[in-house]
Order: C-alpha cells, then sequence, then structure tokens
C-alpha cells in the first residue's frame, strides 16, 4: 500500500504529462488475463497484442486492437449444452485453441492531470482457430469497462482498465466437427447459440507521438467537459438483412441516439431502435436494439459529412418472425457508417447515411460449416439536436484575489470597454467581409488577388489579437501608506521624469509581461469569439444568398449585383429566386420522370405545388400529386415534402473557372403510394419515405428543376424533370 502512495505521490509531481491535446498518434503494448466464463469452454490464460491510437484532442481516442491468445479447451460446462450431456463432453479431445481479437475502440478521458480516469468501448472481430486441422470460426464481440492512465514521464503513461467481453457463437460449430460428435453420440442439434461474456484484466505503456502538452484543452476534436453539449438525434430507416440470415428482407427501423458533443466533431452516443411495421405510418414489431456509438464530423461547416463507428445488440422479442415464419436469434453486431449533416438552424440539422451492419451467421459443425460473418445494410434520414451546454459541468467563477499595486501603478482591467467592443465588432464585420472576397476570387481563378486579400485578412486578425488585449488603467489619484524607517533615506517620486536612481543605476525596468494564466484566459477567450465569429460568417453567406436570389426574381430580365457595405464592398453573383418568407400558395409546377433501378419500372407525370417557407427561408413545402404508370400497374402518390438549400456548387477545373448556375437542394418527404394491380412483393398501399436530391436555376418565367427521388430507402428510385412558374 506504502508503494502505491509513493507512486501517486511521484505522478503528482511529473511536471510534463503525458496525455497530450490537438491531433495525436498513440502506440500501447499490453498483456491481458481472460477470466472466461464456465460456457466459454476454455480456461483462463494471458494474450499479448496492443493497440495504435488516434487521439482527437486531449479528451478522446480512437484505438485499432489486436491482441493474440493460446487457451485450453475445457469441455466440463461447454456453453449451449445441456446438463445431460455432461458425461458425453467428457468424452470429447482436448484441444489447443489459438484466438485474434481485431477491433476498434473508443477511449475517452474523463479528467486531465497526472492520473486520469477513462472509460472505453468497442466493438470487433473474434477469430477462433482451433488445432488438429479445424477450420476458424468467427464472432462478433463488444467491450465495455474503465481504468486509470498514470503519467510516467513526458508523452509515456502507464494505464491498468478492467473490461468485459460479449459475443455470441454456438460451440457446437466453432469447437466441434462431425467425428467428434458422433464419437460422443451428439448432434448438432444438441447445442445452440449462447451469449458468452468474460471478464479482463489488461495492462501496458502508451507513448504519445505529435499533439501537444500545453494545458489549453480546446480544439477542434474535444474539449473541457465543461463545454460538452447534449446530443439528441432522432431518425428513420430501412435495414436491408444479408441472405444468410433467417431475417425478412427489409425492416423498417425507427430510434434515437443520445449522447454527448466533446467538440465541434466528435460525438459519442447510446442509441435504441425498434422495427417499425413496414406497411403502415404506425405500428411495432417485435424486434429492437441497442448500443452506442462514435459520429465524427470532418468538417465544422453549413455541409459535412461524417463517420459513424459502433456495435450493439439485435434484441429479437416474443411473436417475431423472419424468413419463413422462423424466429431469428438473438445478434451481436459492429456497425460502420457514411453520411452527410446539413446545418438548418442554431443547433439543428438534417442528416442522411448509410451503415454496414456486421453479425455472426451460425454455422452447423466446424467440418461443414463453421461461424462466418456477414454484413447487412441500414439506410437512415434523420435530425440532429444539439442544445447548450450542461449546467452541472459548468465551471464556476473563480474568487477574484486582491490585485497586488505594480511598480507602476497599471492594473489590468477584468473585460473590454465599450469602445473595445465597438472596434472588436467592426474588426469582425470586416473579417467576415474579407473572407468572403477571398471565397469569390478563388472561384474566379484569380490567385493573385485572393493572395493579397489573405494577407490583408492575417494582419486584420493581428489587429483584433491586439484589441482583445486587457485594457490597463491608472488610478486616478493614487494613495500609498508607506512606514517611516527608523535610519535610512525614503525616495518617493511621481509623474514622467528621470530619477537619479535610474540614472545611476541603468535604464528603467519595462513593466512586467502578462502572467501564463492570464495569457491562456485571453486565448480562451479569444478562441471562443472567433468560433461565434465564424458561425455568423457562415450565416451571413447565407443571407448574401437568398437576397442575390430575390434580386434576381425581381429583375429577371438582366444580372444584377448586391452590396453589402461594412468598410468593404462585396458583390455577389445574382442567383435564381426560391426562397420565400411566409406560408401560402407561392407556385405550381409540373413534373416528369421515370421509376427506375428496381420494380416496377415506369413513367410518371405529376403537379406540384410551392406553398412557401418555414425557419427563416430554410426549408420549403412542397405538395404534389404523382401519377405513374407502364410495367403491367398504375401507381397513385401523394407526398409532401420539405426542401432546404445546400451551398452552391463550385467551380470546375474542367469547365476553365465557371461556376454551374444551378442551386443544390436536399430534402425529405412523407407520402402515400397505392398500385391497382400491385406487382410481386409490393404492398398495394403503403406509406413511403422519401429522400430528395435535386438542382434547380431561374429560366425564362419560372425555376427549372431535376431531381432524384428515393422512396422508402431505395426501395423506389425515381428520376425526375420539371418545371414551376412562380405567382
Amino acid at each position: 500500500m506504502k508503494r502505491i502512495v509513493l507512486f501517486l505521490c511521484l505522478s503528482q509531481a511529473v511536471s510534463g504529462y503525458a496525455q497530450v491535446g490537438s491531433l495525436s498518434f498513440t502506440l500501447s503494448p499490453s498483456v491481458e488475463y481472460s477470466r472466461f466464463a464456465p460456457n466459454a469452454g476454455l480456461r483462463d490464460h494471458y494474450a499479448l497484442g496492443g493497440t495504435v491510437g488516434l487521439g482527437l484532442g486531449r479528451y478522446v481516442e480512437l484505438k485499432l486492437l489486436g491482441l493474440l491468445g493460446t487457451y485450453e479447451s475445457r469441455w466440463d460446462r461447454l456453453g449451449g449444452a445441456s446438463a445431460s450431456l455432461a458425461p458425453r463432453l467428457q468424452q470429447l479431445p482436448q484441444r489447443s485453441i489459438r484466438t485474434e481479437r481485431l477491433g476498434m475502440a473508443l477511449q475517452v478521458n474523463l479528467l486531465p492531470g497526472p492520473v486520469v480516469p477513462y472509460l472505453t468501448g468497442g466493438a470487433g472481430l473474434l477469430r477462433f482457430r482451433p488445432e488438429g486441422g479445424l477450420r476458424t470460426s468467427e464472432s462478433l464481440y463488444l467491450t465495455g469497462g474503465g481504468g486509470l492512465m498514470f503519467s510516467a514521464a513526458s508523452r509515456y503513461a502507464i494505464f491498468a482498465q478492467i473490461e468485459n467481453l460479449a459475443y455470441r457463437y454456438n460451440p457446437g460449430a466453432t469447437f466441434l466437427r462431425g467425428e467428434d460428435l458422433n464419437q460422443a453420440g451428439l448432434q448438432p442439434a444438441n447445442f445452440r447459440q449462447v451469449l458468452v461474456t468474460n471478464w479482463m484484466g489488461r495492462a501496458g505503456v502508451r507513448l504519445y507521438m505529435g499533439g501537444t502538452t500545453s494545458d489549453v484543452a480546446q480544439g477542434l476534436f474535444s474539449s473541457h467537459p465543461a463545454n460538452w453539449r447534449p446530443v439528441i438525434d432522432p431518425f428513420i430507416g430501412q435495414l436491408r438483412f444479408n441472405q444468410a440470415f433467417d431475417f425478412p428482407s427489409t425492416q423498417r427501423i425507427g430510434g434515437v441516439y443520445i449522447g454527448l458533443a466533446l467538440g465541434p466533431t466528435v460525438n459519442v452516443r447510446g442509441f435504441y431502435w425498434r422495427a417499425l411495421d413496414s406497411d403502415r405510418l404506425t405500428g411495432i414489431e417485435p424486434l429492437e436494439a441497442y448500443g452506442a456509438d462514435l459520429h465524427l464530423s470532418l468538417t465544422d461547416a453549413v455541409l459535412s459529412p461524417y463517420l459513424s463507428f459502433g456495435g450493439g445488440y439485435l434484441n429479437v422479442l416474443q411473436g417475431y418472425r423472419g424468413r419463413g415464419g422462423s424466429r431469428p436469434d438473438d445478434q451481436v453486431f459492429a456497425t460502420a457508417g457514411i453520411g452527410v449533416q446539413v446545418w438548418l438552424i442554431e443547433a439543428l440539422e438534417l442528416q442522411a447515411g448509410v451503415s454496414s451492419l456486421f453479425m455472426t451467421h451460425d454455422g452447423i459443425d466446424n467440418r461443414t460449416a463453421p461461424s462466418r460473418v456477414y454484413g447487412s445494410t441500414l439506410y437512415t434520414v434523420g435530425f440532429r439536436f444539439r442544445p447548450g451546454r450542461l449546467a452541472f459541468l459548468q465551471s464556476r467563477t473563480p474568487r477574484q484575489e486582491p490585485i497586488p499595486l505594480r511598480a507602476e501603478g497599471t492594473i489590468p482591467a477584468p473585460s473590454e470597454t465599450p469602445e473595445q467592443q465597438a472596434q472588436l465588432r467592426l474588426l469582425a464585420l470586416r473579417e467576415a467581409a474579407l473572407t468572403t472576397e477571398i471565397a469569390r476570387a478563388e472561384a474566379a481563378g484569380d490567385s493573385l488577388l485572393a493572395s493579397r486579400l489573405r494577407l490583408e485578412r492575417e494582419q486584420l486578425r493581428a489587429q483584433m489579437l491586439t484589441a482583445s488585449a486587457p485594457a490597463v488603467q491608472t488610478p486616478a489619484r493614487p494613495m500609498i501608506t508607506l512606514p517611516a524607517p527608523e535610519q535610512g533615506e525614503l525616495y518617493v517620486r511621481y509623474g514622467p521624469g528621470t530619477s537619479a536612481l535610474t540614472l545611476a543605476g541603468g535604464a528603467a525596468q519595462p513593466a512586467p509581461s502578462p502572467s501564463s494564466s492570464e495569457l491562456a484566459l485571453l486565448e480562451q477567450r479569444l478562441m471562443a469569439r472567433l468560433d461565434a465569429l465564424e458561425r455568423d460568417r457562415q450565416e451571413l453567406i447565407r443571407l448574401e444568398q437568398r437576397l442575390a436570389r430575390l434580386e434576381a426574381l425581381l429583375t429577371q430580365s438582366r444580372p444584377s449585383t448586391i452590396q453589402l457595405r461594412t468598410d468593404t464592398t462585396v458583390t455577389l453573383r445574382a442567383q435564381p429566386s426560391t426562397a420565400t418568407r411566409q406560408l401560402g400558395w407561392q407556385g405550381i409546377g409540373f413534373v416528369a420522370g421515370v421509376n427506375a433501378l428496381g420494380a416496377p419500372q415506369q413513367f410518371l407525370i405529376g403537379v406540384r405545388g410551392d406553398y412557401g417557407a418555414l425557419l427563416g427561408g430554410r426549408l420549403r413545402l412542397w405538395p404534389e400529386a404523382v401519377l405513374s404508370f407502364a410495367g403491367g400497374t398504375s401507381g397513385y402518390n401523394l407526398n409532401v415534402n420539405a426542401t432546404t438549400l445546400l451551398p452552391a456548387l463550385p467551380a470546375l477545373p474542367v469547365l476553365g473557372g465557371l461556376a454551374p448556375e444551378a442551386d443544390p437542394y436536399l430534402g425529405l418527404g412523407l407520402g402515400l403510394l397505392a398500385f391497382s394491380n400491385p406487382p410481386r412483393d409490393v404492398a398495394g398501399i403503403q406509406t413511403t419515405w422519401n429522400l430528395i436530391l435535386g438542382a434547380e436555376r431561374a429560366y425564362g418565367p419560372g425555376i427549372l428543376f431535376v431531381e432524384y427521388v428515393s422512396m422508402n430507402f431505395f426501395s423506389f428510385n425515381r428520376l425526375q424533370l420539371g418545371y414551376r412558374f412562380v405567382l
């Protein structure tokens, strides 16, 4: 016990923490001891391996894991077999089994400092390789646990953690072949799939490469726990199961993700999914899933792609029926996906993505058909809501100690003066205008102008740093009380002038510079202000685009320009108007197209109305009616869709820097679809969820548009062309 206390004290005394911020890489060799559950069929032993990690700031680390272990079989309490088979299990031959564990894990550090508690979780692939020429079996696993990390030296740390590993497997198909079963008088039917949970302890050394060891923990990837924000992401989707499983070929899914935004781009979420009735708008089915994932945005912008990694447990409830009327087994699964999210308003985004779900398919026996992992596909669309920061995590304002009187009588002011605030506001507007001008110059291919504007912006940002420095104030009438010395001389000097003591001693000493804590506080305040200015700049760009479209609608016969005066003039290209600011009928259009990439293949004609906009013009409502024919059936479709404009398309080099005139948009809708003579495997009447991707531009007295529509997550795929008249 004394050694542990001494070690902790030495850790606290280390001046350089091993834990680093910003983007870093880690290498962690480790040893693991597994304490297997009785139904695992294996004896406790050690495994060797390690992780290669990517540090996303000071608080988040994403790791690739690899571990190798060799274990002896233990058939006396083999999982999945009834107690009456115990004597027969004793007749099975003992074998040495090598395991390979490959996966991905997420580590979240709870506190900074020399002693760091952390939580960890992950998912991956577990391979069993029995000796004797048997085939390799595969199973998906989930892990969760926690640990402590101790700083041993700069960029080095020692860690110890405890995890629980869970997986499902069929021991008969994993460890035994047909000859083994016959020798013991057993059959494949004597074994079933079981859930195995094992406790594991792991310890090792961690080396950090790259990143920064500064105490400021703000950044693009992760921030201090006081700045973490809750995340609520409801969604709806369609899950297409691999044909190797007994589940239906398609299953509609709905659910919600709830978690924390650890930074502008890093989110850790738990989720709950529930199967929905595929033929009705409401209604659920007895199938659910729960787990957790990492949601990683690639940028912090209006339009941003994202990656997701996670895992969970698919729970088949009583009454659920799969293909052929059978009840499928529960499944442990891992997920990996990509998608895109679009900023709508503050704290609200629209997102759509596609993920792969990896699950284990049971075999019959090891020789004939061992267990294998197969992937299924999940299409999702939903919203992303991020409210304010968590109140109970907010740091309290520290009590201000009395500020000592300095030699020159100057005291830093605690905040900016009104004049400084007005100056910063003006400089921020100038910076936003310069950023807009740089984007325009780059789009036009004028690299010389863009370089000059970029230099001007850097000078402006340096001026912003100077303006953000704490102001100094001089007491109007300072009063100092000094004790009279019994011996010696006392000199007091006021105002400008040169003292004889100063001349005799050399040049006057400069005023003391701000302390490191003041500089850190100033940097944090400046980073927060720049983040707010970036969001204001993006909002300004969207406002400029909408003003340009409105001006184009009013003039239609000639191009126009819009000028925004701050201290810099910004000239924007006129674009077709597509925004309205009130509800009510704004226009009517006609649409034609084809239903392709699947049955039934049909031609489409329809009428579409423009019913105005919501959320300040960001969402537009489009009710429509569509008639489809050919393919041996007729279809009738009523939809209510909502779309939002995306950022303007970039100029392509092959077009000589010419920017396209079309405005892209993304939409989501709800509809009712009916067929007079339903094709095979298609419901006669069904609700539909519509995902829309299109582009439009002003042409003549109206607006021409083209779009792709996916209904019920690629069950029906439409290519449409239309024209809308503005009322």
